[in-house]
Protein backbone atom coordinates (compact mmCIF):
# COMPACT_ATOMS: atom_id res chain seq x y z
CA UNK A 1 0.00 0.00 0.00
CA UNK A 2 2.85 2.35 0.86
CA UNK A 3 4.65 1.49 -2.39
CA UNK A 4 1.58 2.26 -4.40
CA UNK A 5 1.13 5.59 -2.65
CA UNK A 6 4.81 6.48 -3.19
CA UNK A 7 4.61 5.72 -6.93
CA UNK A 8 1.50 7.86 -7.23
CA UNK A 9 3.22 10.84 -5.59
CA UNK A 10 6.24 10.41 -7.87
CA UNK A 11 4.09 10.37 -11.00
CA UNK A 12 2.23 13.51 -9.95
CA UNK A 13 5.52 15.34 -9.24
CA UNK A 14 7.01 14.27 -12.56
CA UNK A 15 3.92 15.48 -14.44
CA UNK A 16 4.00 18.87 -12.71
CA UNK A 17 7.74 19.25 -13.50
CA UNK A 18 7.27 18.49 -17.20
CA UNK A 19 4.36 20.92 -17.38
CA UNK A 20 6.47 23.68 -15.87
CA UNK A 21 9.34 22.98 -18.31
CA UNK A 22 7.08 23.05 -21.33
CA UNK A 23 5.36 26.18 -20.05
CA UNK A 24 8.71 27.90 -19.53
CA UNK A 25 9.88 26.95 -23.02
CA UNK A 26 6.71 28.21 -24.61
CA UNK A 27 6.94 31.38 -22.55
CA UNK A 28 10.52 32.11 -23.72
CA UNK A 29 9.52 31.64 -27.32
CA UNK A 30 6.47 33.94 -27.23
CA UNK A 31 7.22 36.65 -24.70
CA UNK A 32 7.06 39.47 -27.35
CA UNK A 33 4.63 40.13 -30.16
CA UNK A 34 4.00 42.99 -32.62
CA UNK A 35 1.28 43.37 -35.27
CA UNK A 36 3.87 43.18 -38.06
CA UNK A 37 7.61 43.13 -38.59
CA UNK A 38 8.01 45.94 -41.16
CA UNK A 39 6.81 49.53 -41.00
CA UNK A 40 7.09 52.65 -43.17
CA UNK A 41 7.44 56.12 -41.69
CA UNK A 42 8.41 59.58 -42.95
CA UNK A 43 10.95 61.92 -41.44
CA UNK A 44 9.42 64.15 -38.78
CA UNK A 45 6.61 61.69 -38.00
CA UNK A 46 6.24 59.51 -34.91
CA UNK A 47 5.19 55.86 -34.95
CA UNK A 48 3.85 54.44 -31.66
CA UNK A 49 3.80 50.66 -31.12
CA UNK A 50 2.67 48.94 -27.92
CA UNK A 51 5.19 46.40 -26.63
CA UNK A 52 3.08 43.31 -26.03
CA UNK A 53 5.03 41.27 -23.50
CA UNK A 54 3.63 38.20 -21.73
CA UNK A 55 5.70 38.88 -18.62
CA UNK A 56 5.64 41.74 -16.16
CA UNK A 57 8.05 44.54 -17.07
CA UNK A 58 8.83 44.92 -13.36
CA UNK A 59 10.70 41.63 -13.27
CA UNK A 60 12.59 41.93 -16.58
CA UNK A 61 14.30 44.59 -18.72
CA UNK A 62 12.87 45.51 -22.12
CA UNK A 63 15.51 47.07 -24.34
CA UNK A 64 16.48 48.07 -27.89
CA UNK A 65 19.43 47.69 -30.19
CA UNK A 66 20.08 48.08 -33.91
CA UNK A 67 20.49 50.89 -36.44
CA UNK A 68 17.10 52.42 -35.56
CA UNK A 69 18.20 52.90 -31.96
CA UNK A 70 19.23 56.52 -32.61
CA UNK A 71 15.65 57.62 -33.28
CA UNK A 72 13.63 55.12 -31.21
CA UNK A 73 13.06 54.47 -27.52
CA UNK A 74 10.80 52.47 -25.17
CA UNK A 75 8.78 54.19 -22.46
CA UNK A 76 5.96 52.74 -20.38
CA UNK A 77 5.84 49.50 -22.43
CA UNK A 78 5.48 51.55 -25.62
CA UNK A 79 7.93 51.75 -28.54
CA UNK A 80 8.32 55.23 -30.04
CA UNK A 81 9.93 55.62 -33.48
CA UNK A 82 10.57 59.30 -34.31
CA UNK A 83 13.15 59.90 -37.12
CA UNK A 84 14.11 63.55 -37.50
CA UNK A 85 14.64 65.39 -40.78
CA UNK A 86 18.34 64.52 -40.94
CA UNK A 87 17.78 60.76 -40.86
CA UNK A 88 17.68 60.25 -44.65
CA UNK A 89 19.87 61.98 -47.19
CA UNK A 90 17.82 64.07 -49.64
CA UNK A 91 19.48 62.25 -52.55
CA UNK A 92 18.64 58.76 -51.20
CA UNK A 93 14.87 59.35 -50.73
CA UNK A 94 14.56 56.40 -48.33
CA UNK A 95 16.66 54.23 -46.00
CA UNK A 96 15.92 50.99 -44.10
CA UNK A 97 16.76 50.67 -40.40
CA UNK A 98 16.65 47.66 -38.09
CA UNK A 99 15.52 47.57 -34.48
CA UNK A 100 15.71 44.54 -32.20
CA UNK A 101 13.39 44.60 -29.17
CA UNK A 102 14.52 42.18 -26.46
CA UNK A 103 13.53 41.01 -22.99
CA UNK A 104 16.42 40.37 -20.67
CA UNK A 105 16.60 39.02 -17.17
CA UNK A 106 20.02 39.54 -15.76
CA UNK A 107 22.50 38.42 -18.41
CA UNK A 108 20.01 36.13 -20.12
CA UNK A 109 18.03 37.17 -23.20
CA UNK A 110 14.61 35.61 -22.69
CA UNK A 111 13.09 36.73 -26.00
CA UNK A 112 13.65 39.18 -28.86
CA UNK A 113 11.78 40.45 -31.91
CA UNK A 114 13.34 42.07 -35.03
CA UNK A 115 11.51 44.98 -36.62
CA UNK A 116 12.35 46.87 -39.82
CA UNK A 117 11.58 50.53 -40.39
CA UNK A 118 11.68 52.09 -43.85
CA UNK A 119 12.20 55.83 -43.36
CA UNK A 120 11.25 58.09 -46.26
CA UNK A 121 12.73 61.53 -46.83
CA UNK A 122 10.18 64.28 -46.29
CA UNK A 123 10.81 67.47 -48.19
CA UNK A 124 10.38 70.74 -46.31
CA UNK A 125 9.62 74.06 -47.90
CA UNK A 126 12.22 76.85 -47.75
CA UNK A 127 12.54 78.95 -44.62
CA UNK A 128 11.41 82.55 -44.65
CA UNK A 129 12.76 85.51 -42.73
CA UNK A 130 12.48 89.27 -42.55
CA UNK A 131 14.69 91.07 -45.04
CA UNK A 132 15.84 94.66 -45.41
CA UNK A 133 13.60 97.16 -47.15
CA UNK A 134 14.22 98.12 -50.76
CA UNK A 135 14.70 101.89 -51.13
CA UNK A 136 14.34 103.25 -54.64
CA UNK A 137 15.18 106.49 -56.39
CA UNK A 138 13.45 108.19 -59.26
CA UNK A 139 15.12 108.27 -62.66
CA UNK A 140 17.50 105.31 -62.13
CA UNK A 141 17.16 101.56 -62.40
CA UNK A 142 17.17 100.35 -58.82
CA UNK A 143 18.52 96.90 -58.04
CA UNK A 144 18.04 94.81 -54.94
CA UNK A 145 19.35 91.31 -54.23
CA UNK A 146 17.10 89.24 -51.99
CA UNK A 147 19.22 87.74 -49.22
CA UNK A 148 19.40 84.05 -50.01
CA UNK A 149 20.50 83.28 -46.48
CA UNK A 150 17.11 84.51 -45.28
CA UNK A 151 15.32 82.05 -47.58
CA UNK A 152 17.52 78.99 -47.31
CA UNK A 153 16.14 75.49 -47.73
CA UNK A 154 16.35 73.28 -44.60
CA UNK A 155 17.03 70.20 -46.76
CA UNK A 156 19.79 71.87 -48.75
CA UNK A 157 17.74 71.95 -51.97
CA UNK A 158 18.51 74.68 -54.54
CA UNK A 159 15.89 77.42 -54.60
CA UNK A 160 14.52 79.87 -57.17
CA UNK A 161 12.57 83.10 -56.73
CA UNK A 162 9.59 84.29 -58.74
CA UNK A 163 6.56 86.54 -58.53
CA UNK A 164 3.21 86.72 -60.28
CA UNK A 165 3.79 89.09 -63.24
CA UNK A 166 0.09 90.03 -63.29
CA UNK A 167 0.36 91.50 -59.79
CA UNK A 168 3.58 93.48 -60.31
CA UNK A 169 3.75 97.21 -61.11
CA UNK A 170 4.87 97.99 -64.61
CA UNK A 171 8.61 97.70 -65.01
CA UNK A 172 9.24 95.78 -61.76
CA UNK A 173 11.00 92.43 -62.34
CA UNK A 174 12.05 89.56 -60.09
CA UNK A 175 14.67 87.16 -61.44
CA UNK A 176 15.02 83.50 -60.46
CA UNK A 177 18.24 84.36 -58.65
CA UNK A 178 16.34 86.80 -56.43
CA UNK A 179 17.36 90.10 -58.04
CA UNK A 180 14.63 92.76 -57.99
CA UNK A 181 14.94 95.59 -60.52
CA UNK A 182 12.71 98.60 -60.96
CA UNK A 183 12.90 102.00 -62.56
CA UNK A 184 9.65 103.61 -61.38
CA UNK A 185 7.96 106.25 -63.49
CA UNK A 186 7.20 109.67 -62.05
CA UNK A 187 3.62 108.62 -61.32
CA UNK A 188 4.76 105.39 -59.65
CA UNK A 189 7.42 107.23 -57.62
CA UNK A 190 4.96 109.83 -56.35
CA UNK A 191 2.47 107.11 -55.45
CA UNK A 192 5.24 105.21 -53.69
CA UNK A 193 6.01 108.29 -51.59
CA UNK A 194 2.48 108.24 -50.23
CA UNK A 195 2.17 104.47 -49.77
CA UNK A 196 5.04 101.95 -49.67
CA UNK A 197 4.60 98.96 -51.95
CA UNK A 198 4.65 95.43 -50.55
CA UNK A 199 6.11 93.00 -53.07
CA UNK A 200 4.83 89.47 -52.67
CA UNK A 201 7.16 86.83 -54.06
CA UNK A 202 7.73 83.13 -53.70
CA UNK A 203 10.80 81.01 -53.06
CA UNK A 204 10.56 77.48 -54.41
CA UNK A 205 12.86 74.53 -53.82
CA UNK A 206 13.97 72.26 -56.62
CA UNK A 207 13.01 69.73 -57.80
CA UNK A 208 10.18 69.27 -55.29
CA UNK A 209 8.49 72.63 -56.05
CA UNK A 210 7.63 73.30 -52.41
CA UNK A 211 7.27 77.04 -51.98
CA UNK A 212 7.18 79.67 -49.28
CA UNK A 213 5.94 83.22 -49.50
CA UNK A 214 8.15 86.21 -48.90
CA UNK A 215 7.45 89.90 -48.68
CA UNK A 216 9.63 92.88 -49.54
CA UNK A 217 8.72 96.42 -48.59
CA UNK A 218 9.64 98.98 -51.25
CA UNK A 219 9.90 102.65 -50.27
CA UNK A 220 11.33 105.82 -51.74
CA UNK A 221 14.58 107.19 -50.42
CA UNK A 222 13.78 110.35 -48.46
CA UNK A 223 16.80 110.67 -46.18
CA UNK A 224 20.49 110.04 -46.53
CA UNK A 225 20.89 106.45 -45.35
CA UNK A 226 24.18 104.58 -44.90
CA UNK A 227 25.30 102.00 -47.44
CA UNK A 228 24.69 98.31 -46.83
CA UNK A 229 27.11 95.39 -47.02
CA UNK A 230 26.05 91.84 -47.87
CA UNK A 231 28.68 89.17 -47.42
CA UNK A 232 29.07 85.60 -48.71
CA UNK A 233 29.64 83.50 -46.71
CA UNK A 234 27.47 85.22 -44.14
CA UNK A 235 29.59 84.50 -41.07
CA UNK A 236 31.88 86.49 -38.84
CA UNK A 237 34.28 83.60 -38.10
CA UNK A 238 36.09 81.66 -40.81
CA UNK A 239 38.37 78.70 -40.06
CA UNK A 240 41.05 77.58 -42.50
CA UNK A 241 44.41 75.83 -42.59
CA UNK A 242 47.66 77.42 -43.67
CA UNK A 243 48.10 77.70 -47.43
CA UNK A 244 44.33 77.55 -47.92
CA UNK A 245 42.59 80.45 -49.64
CA UNK A 246 40.00 82.66 -48.00
CA UNK A 247 37.47 84.04 -50.48
CA UNK A 248 34.81 86.44 -49.20
CA UNK A 249 32.44 88.16 -51.63
CA UNK A 250 30.94 91.55 -50.75
CA UNK A 251 27.87 93.11 -52.35
CA UNK A 252 27.35 96.83 -51.67
CA UNK A 253 24.14 98.77 -52.00
CA UNK A 254 23.02 102.26 -51.02
CA UNK A 255 19.41 103.32 -50.49
CA UNK A 256 20.27 106.62 -52.14
CA UNK A 257 21.73 104.89 -55.18
CA UNK A 258 24.93 102.98 -55.68
CA UNK A 259 26.56 106.10 -57.09
CA UNK A 260 26.43 107.51 -53.54
CA UNK A 261 29.04 104.94 -52.42
CA UNK A 262 32.41 106.62 -52.23
CA UNK A 263 34.54 103.57 -51.42
CA UNK A 264 34.98 100.20 -49.77
CA UNK A 265 37.98 99.49 -47.53
CA UNK A 266 39.26 97.21 -44.81
CA UNK A 267 41.76 97.26 -41.96
CA UNK A 268 43.52 94.29 -40.38
CA UNK A 269 45.53 93.61 -37.27
CA UNK A 270 47.97 91.54 -39.35
CA UNK A 271 50.55 93.20 -41.55
CA UNK A 272 50.54 90.13 -43.81
CA UNK A 273 47.10 91.11 -45.11
CA UNK A 274 47.61 94.21 -47.23
CA UNK A 275 45.37 96.18 -49.58
CA UNK A 276 46.09 93.84 -52.48
CA UNK A 277 43.91 91.19 -50.81
CA UNK A 278 40.78 93.21 -51.68
CA UNK A 279 39.82 93.09 -55.33
CA UNK A 280 37.27 95.37 -56.95
CA UNK A 281 35.12 93.61 -59.55
CA UNK A 282 32.47 96.29 -60.04
CA UNK A 283 31.45 99.49 -58.30
CA UNK A 284 29.27 97.51 -55.90
CA UNK A 285 30.94 94.09 -55.81
CA UNK A 286 34.27 93.26 -54.19
CA UNK A 287 35.96 90.10 -53.05
CA UNK A 288 38.68 89.46 -50.55
CA UNK A 289 41.20 86.77 -51.50
CA UNK A 290 43.97 85.86 -49.09
CA UNK A 291 46.16 82.78 -48.61
CA UNK A 292 48.21 82.49 -45.40
CA UNK A 293 51.54 80.79 -46.00
CA UNK A 294 52.98 77.99 -43.91
CA UNK A 295 54.85 80.44 -41.69
CA UNK A 296 51.72 82.27 -40.55
CA UNK A 297 51.19 80.06 -37.49
CA UNK A 298 54.12 79.14 -35.28
CA UNK A 299 54.79 75.53 -34.35
CA UNK A 300 54.15 76.30 -30.69
CA UNK A 301 50.82 78.12 -31.04
CA UNK A 302 49.14 75.72 -33.51
CA UNK A 303 46.51 78.38 -34.28
CA UNK A 304 46.51 82.11 -34.95
CA UNK A 305 43.86 84.64 -35.92
CA UNK A 306 43.48 87.69 -38.09
CA UNK A 307 40.81 90.29 -37.33
CA UNK A 308 39.49 92.38 -40.20
CA UNK A 309 36.98 95.20 -40.38
CA UNK A 310 35.36 95.98 -43.74
CA UNK A 311 33.49 99.22 -44.18
CA UNK A 312 31.63 100.97 -46.99
CA UNK A 313 31.47 104.75 -47.07
CA UNK A 314 29.04 107.05 -48.84
CA UNK A 315 29.70 110.58 -49.99
CA UNK A 316 28.27 112.11 -46.83
CA UNK A 317 30.53 110.04 -44.60
CA UNK A 318 27.96 107.51 -43.43
CA UNK A 319 29.22 103.94 -43.31
CA UNK A 320 28.35 100.31 -42.74
CA UNK A 321 30.87 97.79 -41.48
CA UNK A 322 31.37 94.06 -41.09
CA UNK A 323 33.83 92.41 -38.69
CA UNK A 324 35.41 89.11 -39.66
CA UNK A 325 37.80 86.91 -37.69
CA UNK A 326 39.88 84.40 -39.64
CA UNK A 327 41.18 81.51 -37.55
CA UNK A 328 44.23 79.98 -39.21
CA UNK A 329 45.24 76.50 -38.09
CA UNK A 330 48.75 75.19 -38.44
CA UNK A 331 48.90 72.70 -41.33
CA UNK A 332 51.08 70.19 -39.52
CA UNK A 333 49.43 67.18 -41.20
CA UNK A 334 51.62 66.37 -44.18
CA UNK A 335 48.83 64.46 -45.89
CA UNK A 336 46.67 67.57 -45.83
CA UNK A 337 49.51 69.63 -47.26
CA UNK A 338 49.99 67.10 -50.03
CA UNK A 339 46.28 67.27 -50.84
CA UNK A 340 46.41 71.06 -51.03
CA UNK A 341 49.48 70.92 -53.29
CA UNK A 342 47.82 68.34 -55.52
CA UNK A 343 44.75 70.54 -55.90
CA UNK A 344 47.03 73.37 -57.03
CA UNK A 345 48.80 70.97 -59.37
CA UNK A 346 45.61 69.65 -60.98
CA UNK A 347 43.79 73.02 -61.03
CA UNK A 348 46.48 74.87 -62.95
CA UNK A 349 46.78 71.98 -65.42
CA UNK A 350 43.01 72.06 -65.85
CA UNK A 351 43.19 75.80 -66.62
CA UNK A 352 45.88 75.17 -69.23
CA UNK A 353 43.80 72.30 -70.61
CA UNK A 354 40.84 74.65 -71.14
CA UNK A 355 43.07 77.31 -72.70
CA UNK A 356 44.66 74.81 -75.09
CA UNK A 357 41.22 73.58 -76.16
CA UNK A 358 40.09 77.16 -76.71
CA UNK A 359 43.22 77.96 -78.69
CA UNK A 360 42.68 74.89 -80.86
CA UNK A 361 39.09 75.94 -81.56
CA UNK A 362 40.29 79.48 -82.29
CA UNK A 363 42.96 78.16 -84.65
CA UNK A 364 40.35 76.20 -86.60
CA UNK A 365 38.05 79.21 -86.71
CA UNK A 366 40.80 81.50 -87.99
CA UNK A 367 41.93 78.92 -90.55
CA UNK A 368 38.38 78.68 -91.86
CA UNK A 369 38.03 82.46 -92.02
CA UNK A 370 41.41 82.75 -93.74
CA UNK A 371 40.44 80.31 -96.50
CA UNK A 372 37.17 82.16 -96.97
CA UNK A 373 39.02 85.46 -97.27
CA UNK A 374 41.45 83.96 -99.79
CA UNK A 375 38.69 82.52 -101.92
CA UNK A 376 36.37 85.49 -101.60
CA UNK A 377 33.44 86.36 -103.79
CA UNK A 378 33.85 86.56 -107.54
CA UNK A 379 33.63 90.32 -107.72
CA UNK A 380 35.67 92.30 -110.15
CA UNK A 381 38.61 94.32 -108.87
CA UNK A 382 40.76 96.88 -110.56
CA UNK A 383 44.51 96.40 -110.59
CA UNK A 384 46.72 99.38 -111.37
CA UNK A 385 50.14 98.21 -112.38
CA UNK A 386 52.86 100.56 -113.57
CA UNK A 387 54.64 98.82 -116.45
CA UNK A 388 56.78 101.66 -117.84
CA UNK A 389 56.45 102.00 -121.61
CA UNK A 390 54.42 98.80 -121.96
CA UNK A 391 51.08 99.43 -123.68
CA UNK A 392 49.75 95.92 -123.82
CA UNK A 393 49.68 92.61 -121.98
CA UNK A 394 50.06 89.32 -123.76
CA UNK A 395 46.89 87.22 -123.66
CA UNK A 396 48.95 84.19 -122.70
CA UNK A 397 48.76 85.30 -119.06
CA UNK A 398 44.97 85.59 -119.01
CA UNK A 399 42.21 83.14 -119.74
CA UNK A 400 38.66 83.55 -120.94
CA UNK A 401 37.04 86.92 -121.52
CA UNK A 402 39.39 88.62 -119.10
CA UNK A 403 42.23 88.34 -121.65
CA UNK A 404 40.33 90.63 -124.03
CA UNK A 405 39.77 93.36 -121.49
CA UNK A 406 43.23 95.04 -121.55
CA UNK A 407 43.89 98.66 -122.43
CA UNK A 408 47.06 100.72 -122.30
CA UNK A 409 47.38 104.44 -121.69
CA UNK A 410 50.78 106.10 -121.46
CA UNK A 411 52.52 103.01 -120.04
CA UNK A 412 49.97 102.32 -117.31
CA UNK A 413 48.00 99.11 -117.83
CA UNK A 414 44.57 98.74 -116.24
CA UNK A 415 43.51 95.10 -115.98
CA UNK A 416 40.10 93.77 -114.92
CA UNK A 417 40.51 90.37 -113.30
CA UNK A 418 37.42 88.53 -112.08
CA UNK A 419 39.18 86.08 -109.71
CA UNK A 420 41.19 88.52 -107.59
CA UNK A 421 39.84 88.88 -104.04
CA UNK A 422 39.00 92.48 -103.17
CA UNK A 423 40.08 92.15 -99.58
CA UNK A 424 43.59 91.08 -100.64
CA UNK A 425 43.98 94.27 -102.66
CA UNK A 426 42.13 96.87 -100.66
CA UNK A 427 42.96 95.61 -97.13
CA UNK A 428 45.11 93.01 -95.42
CA UNK A 429 42.41 91.00 -93.58
CA UNK A 430 43.62 87.66 -94.94
CA UNK A 431 47.16 88.34 -93.75
CA UNK A 432 45.84 89.47 -90.37
CA UNK A 433 43.83 86.27 -90.06
CA UNK A 434 46.88 84.21 -90.94
CA UNK A 435 48.96 86.02 -88.31
CA UNK A 436 46.33 85.40 -85.65
CA UNK A 437 46.08 81.75 -86.67
CA UNK A 438 49.84 81.41 -86.31
CA UNK A 439 49.69 83.06 -82.88
CA UNK A 440 46.97 80.64 -81.77
CA UNK A 441 48.94 77.65 -83.02
CA UNK A 442 52.19 78.83 -81.41
CA UNK A 443 50.52 79.63 -78.10
CA UNK A 444 48.75 76.26 -78.04
CA UNK A 445 52.02 74.39 -78.48
CA UNK A 446 53.79 76.66 -76.01
CA UNK A 447 51.26 76.32 -73.19
CA UNK A 448 50.98 72.55 -73.65
CA UNK A 449 54.77 72.18 -73.66
CA UNK A 450 55.21 74.26 -70.52
CA UNK A 451 52.33 72.55 -68.74
CA UNK A 452 53.66 69.11 -69.68
CA UNK A 453 57.08 70.01 -68.28
CA UNK A 454 55.42 71.27 -65.10
CA UNK A 455 53.27 68.12 -64.85
CA UNK A 456 56.29 65.86 -65.27
CA UNK A 457 58.50 67.80 -62.85
CA UNK A 458 55.89 67.76 -60.06
CA UNK A 459 54.24 64.41 -60.78
CA UNK A 460 55.12 63.13 -57.30
CA UNK A 461 54.07 64.61 -53.97
CA UNK A 462 57.62 64.92 -52.65
CA UNK A 463 58.49 67.38 -55.42
CA UNK A 464 55.40 69.48 -54.70
CA UNK A 465 56.44 70.12 -51.09
CA UNK A 466 59.20 72.53 -52.10
CA UNK A 467 59.06 76.28 -52.52
CA UNK A 468 60.22 75.77 -56.11
CA UNK A 469 56.83 74.18 -56.84
CA UNK A 470 55.08 77.37 -55.69
CA UNK A 471 57.38 79.48 -57.84
CA UNK A 472 56.82 77.34 -60.94
CA UNK A 473 53.11 77.29 -60.20
CA UNK A 474 53.02 81.09 -60.34
CA UNK A 475 55.05 81.06 -63.56
CA UNK A 476 52.60 78.67 -65.19
CA UNK A 477 49.71 80.85 -64.06
CA UNK A 478 51.34 83.74 -65.91
CA UNK A 479 51.15 81.71 -69.12
CA UNK A 480 47.38 81.95 -68.83
CA UNK A 481 47.70 85.75 -69.00
CA UNK A 482 50.03 85.95 -72.02
CA UNK A 483 49.64 89.36 -73.65
CA UNK A 484 49.27 87.72 -77.08
CA UNK A 485 45.94 86.30 -75.97
CA UNK A 486 44.45 89.81 -76.11
CA UNK A 487 44.94 89.98 -79.84
CA UNK A 488 43.06 86.71 -80.35
CA UNK A 489 39.95 88.19 -78.70
CA UNK A 490 39.13 84.96 -76.89
CA UNK A 491 35.69 84.50 -75.36
CA UNK A 492 36.10 84.84 -71.54
CA UNK A 493 33.04 82.62 -70.98
CA UNK A 494 34.50 79.71 -72.94
CA UNK A 495 34.09 76.28 -71.38
CA UNK A 496 34.79 72.76 -72.58
CA UNK A 497 31.76 70.55 -73.19
CA UNK A 498 33.07 67.67 -71.11
CA UNK A 499 34.32 67.02 -67.61
CA UNK A 500 38.07 67.45 -67.14
CA UNK A 501 39.06 64.13 -65.59
CA UNK A 502 42.49 62.89 -64.61
CA UNK A 503 42.43 60.65 -67.69
CA UNK A 504 41.79 63.69 -69.89
CA UNK A 505 44.75 65.47 -68.31
CA UNK A 506 46.94 62.40 -68.86
CA UNK A 507 46.10 62.36 -72.56
CA UNK A 508 46.84 66.07 -72.88
CA UNK A 509 49.99 66.13 -70.70
CA UNK A 510 52.08 62.96 -70.87
CA UNK A 511 53.99 63.88 -67.72
CA UNK A 512 50.85 64.10 -65.57
CA UNK A 513 50.47 61.58 -62.76
CA UNK A 514 47.20 61.16 -60.84
CA UNK A 515 47.36 60.92 -57.07
CA UNK A 516 44.94 59.59 -54.47
CA UNK A 517 44.28 60.58 -50.88
CA UNK A 518 42.54 58.90 -47.98
CA UNK A 519 39.34 60.50 -46.75
CA UNK A 520 39.70 62.53 -43.57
Amino acid sequence: MNNFFGKKVFLIAWFVFQTLVVFAQNTNENLLSFPQSTYTIEEGDTLILPVNASVSSDSVEIGLRGTARKFSYIQNDTLFIAPDYSTVNRLDSLTDFQSVVFIRKGDEILSEETLWFRVKHKNRKPRTSTINKFYVQYGVENKYQIDKQAFSDPDGDPVVFFADPARLPQGLKVSQSGEVTWKPSRYQFNKLRRTPYELQFYVEDQPYKARSEGRLIIETTQIDLPPQISMVPQTDIIEIYENSTVNIKFFLSDPNGDDDISGFYFVSDKAEIDDSALRKNTESQYEMIWTPDYDFVSEEEKIDSAKLTFFAMDKSGKKDQKNVTILVKHAENLAKKDKIFYEQYINVLSEVYILSEQLEDKEKELEKNYKRARKGKKNRSILNATLGATTGLSPIFLEGDASKMVSGVGGTTVVTINTLEATEVIGRSAQDLMEKRNIAAELKIEVITKADAFARKYAFKEARRTQEFQNDYQKLMLVLADKRLVRLELDPSYTVNHKITENKLKKKFNGFQADSFDED
